[in-house]
């Protein structure tokens, strides 16, 4: 599995400033998301404010100068290609709790104490 199935397959909280700009569109504060849902609800919020914030000479660049989204990123404006590493920067990942692996001694104990 390469980094990008692995940072597909993760799950991040929002970043109190971006939970902000992304609750317009539904984001719920202490909720993790995996990554295809942050890039939906980013694609809402972009999609919602669609005319002032795309450049119409190059739809590939948005103008946030003056948005939430802006002072959020601390930029005027992105590219596509800017996009993933902005909001990697306004996300926490989540720590998937899994049970720690029980050593084989204690495995052989525990289970002779269930025959006991």
């Amino acid at each position: 599995m390469d980094a990008a199935q692995v940072a597909s397959k993760r799950k991040y909280r929002l970043k109190e400033q971006f939970y902000h700009v992304l609750a317009e569109v539904g984001a719920q504060r202490e909720k993790p998301y995996k990554w295809k849902d942050v890039i939906t609800m980013f694609i809402r919020y972009l999609a919602q404010r669609r005319p002032s914030l795309l450049d119409p000479q190059d739809r590939s660049r948005v103008i946030c100068e003056g948005d939430p989204l802006g002072r959020v990123f601390g930029v005027r404006h992105f590219t596509k290609d800017e996009t993933k590493s902005l909001l990697l920067q306004h996300l926490s990942p989540v720590d998937e709790e899994l049970p720690a692996p029980i050593a084989p001694a204690a495995a052989a104990a525990a289970a002779a104490a269930d025959e006991a």
